[in-house]
């Protein structure tokens, strides 16, 4: 009887989460598939907003809302703490909530950690009891707050009281990183010397030994950890066979700004084409991506995949960690188009490719960075996007960018997230006809992982390549000036 009751809540909350998406869209959202970059998106919200204040108030809140979150993007933090103020003054919604107290938390001060721990007090009482990754999120969201506004001694009780949040291994909440590299060093310092220490050696994993900070901290502490050569190697050669059959072997590139990129290889025969992989920073290893991998080196294409700056093998002192940057996504979406960009001459050179057939490859948030790279880069001329998850503030953008691009774009959607597939939907709709299809996967997964529902999805992906690079010409496009 449990098991009947709980399927017909699961398929309640489908239909809710399917209705809701296909709700008309407010003014604001027609907006956000409009602007053709970050700056025109914020004056176009800034005059909508200023045109209906005066007579509705929620549709402008919506508005401060969304430049709020153009701001975020763009590394302006105190535009966009204004903006969340002016949109939470009206609406005191879970979203303004949560958007302005995460940024007072970066800025970091005690009276922000104040203001964040208010905010937040009305979310934590929704998902006090939530045993959702989401919930463990609003939870140490919360607790942070409460370190920051002075009582770190509760924030540490409040983590320890819920060890399935953070503190049991391979405990599945999002912004990993971000929570280990926070907490650790705060239950160190606070008397929880083994909880501390068990986060600090995964957080400095994670980073590959590169996090100056927690390595000066676990040595301040007496906490033995490895060299980061020591981190280095163990996590690397477990990468190395996470994604395919046959090993992937690990390059070192060097960027345009110096910065030095790993990029892994897997090659099939001289003269192959060539597919840039960018995986979610997110991701601890490839494992997602093995389907797709496979099924590229059985149609004959070599595989490069670009770890993006921060995270996994391309951790760095300046970029350790996925969270460095947080409140800079418009920066990094660009710095991963230019990273991608300079990893296709060293991958073709190293595994002879055809330099006429480039397509990257790239899942979830990462779509701007592979569209900026076929549009900045002549090389590239198709585009394969995972289950794309752009945010709101990038619709638009993506739009005009992948128009300007010329190149043919391939998404590929799943079954689980409604509200994306109608996004996707729609940011195909509004480009042009010849230069999209969308293609949909019956397997439960998001990203990457969708092309494990078998040998038929990997086949119609090689197939429209293959048609796409035989049907064009083979003169790569002009370079946009």
């Amino acid at each position: 009887m449990k098991r009947r009751v709980l399927t017909i809540l699961a398929a309640a909350l489908v239909c809710a989460a399917t209705a809701l998406a296909y709700l008309p869209p407010s003014p604001v959202q027609n907006l956000l598939y409009r602007a053709k970059d970050p700056a025109d998106l914020r004056a176009q919200l800034a005059a909508h907003r200023d045109s209906i204040a005066a007579t509705d108030s929620l549709d402008a809140a919506e508005a401060w809302y969304w430049i709020g979150v153009s701001h975020e993007r763009s590394g302006e933090r105190d535009a966009a703490i204004a903006a969340y103020r002016r949109a939470h003054a009206v609406r005191a919604n879970a979203e303004d909530a949560l958007a302005l107290a995460d940024l007072l938390m970066l800025r970091g001060t005690r009276a922000d950690g104040a203001e964040a721990a208010k905010l937040l007090a009305p979310v934590l009482e929704r998902f006090a009891a939530d045993r959702t990754p989401r919930g463990a999120d609003v939870r140490l969201r919360a607790a942070w707050a409460t370190a920051l506004a002075g009582d770190p001694a509760a924030a540490c009780r409040a983590v320890l009281d819920r060890p399935g949040d953070l503190l049991t291994p391979k405990a599945p909440i999002p912004r990993q990183a971000l929570w280990t590299a926070r907490f650790a060093p705060l239950l160190l310092e606070h008397g929880h010397a083994a909880e501390g220490a068990a986060r600090l050696t995964r957080a400095l994993s994670s980073s590959r030994g590169r996090d100056t900070a927690l390595v000066r901290l676990a040595r301040g502490r007496g906490v033995k950890i490895a060299t980061p050569a020591e981190f280095a190697r163990r996590a690397d050669s477990a990468l190395a066979v996470s994604a395919a059959g046959a090993p992937l072997v690990a390059t070192t590139v060097r960027a345009a700004d110096g910065a030095r990129i790993t990029v892994w290889l897997l090659r099939t025969r001289p003269g192959a084409p060539l597919a840039l992989l960018a995986v979610s920073p997110e991701a601890e290893s490839f494992a997602g991506a093995d389907s797709l991998v496979s099924q590229l080196y059985r149609a004959g294409v070599s595989v490069a995949i670009v770890d993006p700056r921060g995270s996994r093998s391309s951790a760095s002192a300046a970029t350790p960690h996925p969270h460095a940057w947080i409140a800079r996504e418009d920066a990094f979406q660009q710095r991963l188009a230019r990273d991608l960009s300079a990893a296709i001459g060293p991958a073709s050179a190293a595994m002879r490719t055809d330099p006429a057939r480039v397509c990257v490859i790239a899942e979830g948030p990462l779509a701007m960075a592979a569209a900026l790279s076929a549009r900045d880069d002549a090389r590239v001329r198709t585009v394969v996007l995972a289950g794309a998850t752009p945010s709101g503030a990038e619709r638009g953008w993506l739009i005009a960018v992948l128009t300007a691009s010329h190149a043919p774009v391939f998404f590929q959607q799943g079954p689980e997230d409604v509200y994306a597939n109608e996004v996707v939907d729609r940011i195909a709709s509004l480009l042009p006809s010849r230069q999209v299809r969308v293609a949909d996967s019956q397997w439960t997964g998001r990203g990457f992982a969708l092309f494990r529902a078998g040998a038929k999805s990997g086949e119609r992906l090689t197939n429209w390549l293959a048609d796409e690079w035989t049907s064009r010409p083979a003169t790569p496009r002009a370079r946009r000036r």
